[in-house]
């Protein structure tokens, strides 16, 4: 394959990452290079939640009072004939 030798990514490993999604974060790095879309990796790590850990935990905190969501009322058996 061409983009493989292009990357720079061994052909084997090229193919393990398409089709079991298993490989080196190097690897899909220089794949998602070769590919332009070197761009898009920035969504795999989301910005920080918090800026110190007492932060963090007034956040966790004030997460533990909010409510239980509201779930769909359960289905009725259904008789056996």
């Amino acid at each position: 394959m061409e983009i493989a030798e292009r990357s720079g990514v061994p052909l084997r490993t090229w193919k393990r990452l398409e089709g079991q999604g298993q490989g080196s974060l190097r690897h899909l790095i220089m794949a998602a290079i070769a590919l332009r879309c070197e761009n898009n990796l920035a969504l795999l790590f989301p910005a920080p939640v918090a800026a110190s850990m007492d932060e963090l935990l007034a956040r966790q905190a004030a997460g533990a009072v909010r409510k239980r969501p509201v779930r769909a009322p359960r289905r009725k058996a259904r008789p056996t004939s």
